[in-house]
């Protein structure tokens, strides 16, 4: 938040929310992962698997991927950025459903979409500061507001959750 913040400006909707989704509502997304003796076991994920890190060699077909920022995250992570509307290939279902024949959802399964979401809000954010806002910024928020609505609302007219009328190169 603070490298975007000092990228873009600020935006007091956005640190509103970025605030309340790691106060109230990463608990009740994430929580659930490691209860009735589930443990998360962190992995080793590629980190920047989008469009533009996967090529295929021409003579083999052979498909490679590289660019890589691994790190250790939960699996479910690694497909996160796939979320992004920047992506055109690797947004396809058929790269998320087959990574999910592999993988799995983990438990609870009816959160997936949900903390696919949350990790997708991680994406978004830093690829607003890589690229000076964007659509990425507005991506994020839009993310966010879908999350705090279904987890942890703001009092009615504690923060604006319309997009309207925001210009999102305004300095905040």
């Amino acid at each position: 938040m603070q490298m975007n913040t000092e990228i873009n400006g600020k935006w007091k909707n956005l640190e509103q929310c970025v605030e309340r989704l790691i106060s109230d509502v990463v608990p009740q997304v994430l929580q659930p992962l490691e209860s009735e003796g589930r443990t998360v076991k962190p992995c080793l994920i590629h980190g920047d698997l989008w469009d533009g890190n996967i090529g295929t060699e021409s003579e083999t077909g052979e498909i490679y991927i590289f660019d890589a920022s691994v790190h250790y995250a939960h699996y479910e992570m690694e497909i996160a950025m796939w979320r992004g509307k920047f992506n055109k290939v690797v947004s396809s279902k058929v790269y998320l459903d087959n990574y999910l024949s592999q993988m799995g959802k983990s438990e609870p399964k009816g959160q997936f979409d949900d903390r696919n979401r949350m990790y997708s809000v991680y994406h978004t954010l830093h690829e607003s500061a890589c690229h000076n806002g964007s659509s990425f910024r507005e991506e994020c928020y839009e993310n966010l507001n879908y999350l705090i609505d279904k987890y942890a609302p703001f009092p009615e007219g504690a923060a604006e959750a319309d997009m309207e009328g925001i210009d999102l190169d305004d300095d905040r």
